[in-house]
């Protein structure tokens, strides 16, 4: 809590509701150091509003006094420390670019002691760690930000620091393994201040390690090693000395060798039996905690320089750590393309050689996947300089990284394998990956695909590397766009794509859809009608939803039937380097398959001369007779007769009497005098609209007395046809009636039978 000036608040009414403090002077106590508030330990919250920039010299070389550097919109602070140890200050939370600087004493005659100018947690807050202070001892805490910012509310954090680091001196270090990585946390660890000369002397004083860690190593074989604290979460410096006191001299420095402010360093010549001190820390303010170290054995980084002799990988699989900074350029090519010769765009530069030879007969990969700089990759049939071009790359992999795929290498087969840099990139962190690849899916073309059925989730991936754009868009490039036939840009095709032969089980509409796949896949998706790669085209998606972010697929399938297979065609788009995992999904719209499924169509049918339209409404299945099929209609004319037809098939809409017929093919009529034609027992739908326009049943053929009950026979040629000849069986209803002196007709009911 801060010690509050109870006069009066200031005007702002944050500022009062918090009780922050207002000076009856006119200025606000903090604003100057002869008037500072008390901080205590834990959080510290102040409002700067309207504050000067105090330019307050105190003297002391930690503290930068000329702008920029010093804190602007200053508020000053005295703290007493209430127990000797270590102590951090910090604006962690704030988001502002921050500077603290802590002087000793307790008013304007205070000397800086400490300066901490942002740079942590990755926005610029500050982090200052104050080690072996004494108990009772006063400090006067000024705090600002880097540029003027009009001031505010803000708060900074006193916390007491846990129990230092063994070692956290050059005096207790801990002893490292030869090789591999160790983490460690330098958060509560000291700055030791060790900088023992050049090279580690820095240029200016913030580039020398903070709250610094020591270690002890030496190496297990002659050779080349490298240090490095990759996969750090934190901006490091490195230092290393020959020897193991902290009078030992030092031989190498490293700030920013690695990506994200990482370091790295490399030694060459190293005998076993010689031991070394390393320390590492963190760069100027940039705060502390995790850190990884690790020793990699390098062999020796110049040796394998030339194609007459590089470095022996034998039949072995894995990555193998190297470094390009030592080496030359050659003009090796192995004879001819694709291989770049020296002096073209794309050569090797700085480059190293590797005999490696194929365990057995398969697919490789071989790539700089994890290297810190722009590669370039040659692969050469032979062990030496009378090796043949075979393979070149130089950004398969993006990002710079290259990527060669051996396809079909019979087992005990020579390479070598040459990786530099392109143009003048050179690089401590070079990773030669080589690997054994699965085959790729077997449904990688339209030949191929593999069988499903019914409404189904099939789990996918396109991620093999030999993957191929198939090529194929069923006859159709303006719809199912392809790699190879594509109308518009490349980049519209669809790329790494698979292949599922589709049957439904019943007739019905359907969603095909990846929708169920990463949200930042993306996908597109092809339907073709008819089996593998005969199939021709019958709707494309890329996007579901576009606007909305929804990269992923989706088809909406309408009247897919038992008697139709289909081919499903699915992949990336555009880029063949953003492949996934997804998922396939195929879902029926409405009840499952044999459960009946009833919609409407021809709607609105043509108005009558009550000025309004007859709807077939209400309809179910469930009724105790016939097919379990009931129709009712509404909004019928007044005291009009009607009964109902049915047709296996839907036509264009097509003008009879005063309305539309949406019947196609034969139809048959419900009524007594063709049933009673064609030997068929009474199938009588005779209705008549009543005063409110529903239809009421008058033949007897309705257990509800409206609509009708379906019977299983239809009443037309052949005699005595049924109606429920299997699942999915699709049917089409219409009701005629009188319209005055004309006739018109309802809208459809389309009845698919359980």
């Amino acid at each position: 809590m801060l010690g509050i000036h109870n006069s009066c608040c200031r005007p702002a009414a944050v500022a009062c509701l918090l009780g922050l403090p207002f000076a009856t002077n006119g200025f606000a106590q903090g604003d100057d150091c002869s008037d500072p508030l008390t901080a205590m330990v834990g959080t510290n919250l102040f409002d700067s509003t309207g504050f000067t920039t105090s330019e307050f010299e105190s003297g002391g070389t930690p503290c930068e006094n000329a702008t920029p550097g010093a804190p602007e919109e200053d508020v000053f602070f005295t703290w007493t420390v209430p127990a000797s140890g270590n102590w951090q200050l910090d604006t962690y939370g704030t988001g502002l670019d921050t500077v603290i600087q802590i002087h000793l004493g307790d008013d304007c005659s205070a000397t800086c002691v400490a300066q901490g100018d942002g740079g942590a947690d990755g926005i610029e807050e500050t982090e200052l760690k104050l080690c072996g202070l004494t108990a009772g001892t006063e400090y006067l805490i000024q705090v600002g930000t880097f540029l003027p910012m009009g001031g505010g509310i803000s708060s900074f954090e006193i916390t007491q620091l846990g129990a230092v680091p063994s070692n956290d001196t050059c005096a207790t270090p801990v002893t490292l393994p030869p090789l591999g990585s160790i983490l460690w946390n330098n958060s509560t660890a000291c700055t030791s201040g060790l900088v023992a000369g050049a090279p580690c002397q820095p240029v200016a004083e913030e580039d020398s390690p903070k709250s610094d860690l020591f270690f002890r190593w030496g190496p297990n074989n002659d050779g080349d090693y490298r240090f490095d604290t990759r996969g750090s979460d934190l901006d490091t410096v490195l230092n290393i000395y020959d020897g193991i006191n902290c009078g030992a001299p030092c031989i190498a420095f490293d700030d920013d060798s690695g990506e994200n402010g990482e370091s790295a360093i490399v030694l060459q010549n190293l005998a076993q039996g010689d031991v070394y001190l390393i320390q590492v820390g963190t760069w100027h303010d940039s705060g502390s905690g995790d850190g990884v170290l690790t020793t990699t054995y390098l062999g020796s980084v110049t040796a394998n320089d030339d194609c007459a002799s590089p470095r022996i990988l034998g039949p072995t699989l894995g990555t193998t750590p190297f470094t390009n900074s030592f080496a030359t350029t050659t003009a090796f090519n192995g004879g001819g393309l694709p291989c770049p010769v020296i002096g073209q765009n794309g050569e090797p530069r700085n480059d190293l050689f590797f005999s490696w030879v194929s365990p057995v007969a398969g697919n490789y990969r071989v790539d700089t996947r994890g290297s810190g700089f722009d590669t370039v990759l040659s692969i050469h049939a032979g062990d030496d300089c009378s090796a043949a071009c075979f393979a070149h790359d130089d950004d398969g992999s993006g990002d710079g990284e290259s990527r060669i795929h051996l396809v079909g290498i019979g087992g005990g087969t020579p390479f070598l394998v040459q990786v530099g840099g392109w143009g003048p990139s050179v690089g401590l962190f070079g990773e030669l990956n080589i690997s054994l690849l699965a085959a790729p899916p077997a449904n990688d073309m339209c030949s191929n695909a593999i069988p499903i059925l019914g409404e189904t989730v099939v789990a996918w991936d396109n991620q093999h590397p030999l993957l191929s754009d198939s090529g194929f868009d069923g006859g159709d490039a303006s719809t199912c766009f392809s790699a190879a036939n594509s109308p518009n840009t490349a980049i519209d095709t669809i790329r790494s794509d698979l292949f599922y032969q589709w049957t439904p089980e019943c007739f019905g509409d359907y969603v095909i859809s990846t929708e169920a796949s990463s949200p930042v896949f993306d996908t597109k998706l092809n339907v073709h009608l008819g089996t593998g790669c005969s199939a021709t085209c019958l709707d494309a998606n890329d996007d579901a939803d576009t606007f909305g972010g929804n990269l992923l697929s989706r088809i909406d399938l309408v009247g897919a039937t038992v008697n139709d297979t289909y081919l499903i065609q699915l992949g990336t788009w555009s880029d063949d380097t953003l492949r996934d995992t997804g998922v396939l999904s195929i879902e029926r719209l409405g009840p499952e398959c044999g459960a009946g499924v009833i919609t409407v169509e021809c709607d609105p049918a043509a108005q009558h001369t009550g000025g309004t339209y007859a709807k077939i409404d209400s309809s179910y299945f469930g009724g105790p007779v016939g097919t379990g099929l009931h129709l009712d209609a509404i909004d019928g004319p007044v005291n009009q007769f009607a009964f109902f037809l049915v047709s296996g098939t839907r036509s264009v809409t097509l003008p009879v009497f005063d309305g539309i017929l949406c019947l196609g093919g034969s139809q048959g009529r419900y009524s007594n005098n063709i049933a009673t034609n064609q030997g068929l027992p009474q199938l009588d739908s005779i209705c008549k609209f009543d005063l409110a326009g529903v239809l009421v049943n008058v033949g007897g053929n309705s257990t509800t007395g409206l609509g009708f009950d379906v019977p299983f026979e239809l009443p037309f040629t052949p005699p005595g046809q049924l109606i429920t000849l299997g699942v999915g069986e699709t049917w089409y209803f219409q009701l005629w009636f009188r319209d005055g002196l004309s006739a018109n007709f309802s809208n459809v009911v389309k009845a698919v039978f359980p």
